[in-house]
């Protein structure tokens, strides 16, 4: 009986150590940023999720697929932070297409434009002709100028977005200040639970 004793006083106190040292370890810390810990850099996909990204990756970036394969079995933690962006950007893309068609088709033709480039720079690289050379830098140039003016005409509608967002806010922050009393005495009595009869 004494030995069960001493052994339950010894787990005990392992058990106490064990979580005295963690707590002093997380106070130690310094605490990470709240975008850090709304938004992980690595999501944990499943299988169907993963499948549904690299499909989504081989369609958008077929530069970026041939090295996926290497990336899983050399670099598995590039790979699933890689799997993450392109899970969010997705995602992203889906409820754009959903809520502004527009929108939509717009920044899905800036990241066509984008892979575009991407490849005539490439090309560039290997040439070793100069007439071909310069007849692809050309070309890049004004790629380049349809790129902005696509990036451009994007910013231009966010900001239209934003003002239009901002003027409703004010004009709601307006009538709640209009409405002042109301809503103190109305937040007075749901904390004093006196909330008048209903009929």
């Amino acid at each position: 009986m004494r030995r069960v004793n001493v052994i339950t006083y010894y787990v005990v106190f392992l058990l106490f150590i064990t979580v005295s040292v963690s707590v002093l370890a997380q106070e130690r810390r310094p605490a990470r940023r709240l975008q850090e810990r709304a938004k992980p850099e690595v999501l944990y996909l499943t299988p169907e999720q993963e499948a549904e990204v690299l499909e989504y990756i081989r369609e958008i970036y077929p530069e970026r697929a041939k090295n996926l394969d290497l990336w899983k079995d050399l670099r598995s933690e590039q790979y699933r932070k890689g799997l993450s962006r392109a899970f969010r950007e997705m995602r992203f893309m889906e409820a754009l297409k959903e809520k502004d068609p527009d929108r939509y088709g717009r920044v899905a033709e800036e990241k066509r434009l984008e892979r575009e480039s991407r490849q005539l720079a490439q090309k560039y690289r290997k040439k070793e002709d100069e007439a071909e050379k310069t007849r692809l830098k050309g070309e890049l140039e004004s790629l380049l100028y349809e790129i902005f003016d696509c990036r451009q005409m994007n910013r231009k509608d966010e900001i239209e977005r934003l003002e239009k967002r901002l003027t409703e806010l004010r004009k709601a922050n307006q009538e709640r200040l209009a409405s002042k009393e109301e809503i103190v005495q109305r937040r007075l009595d749901e904390l004093l639970g006196e909330k008048g009869m209903e009929w």
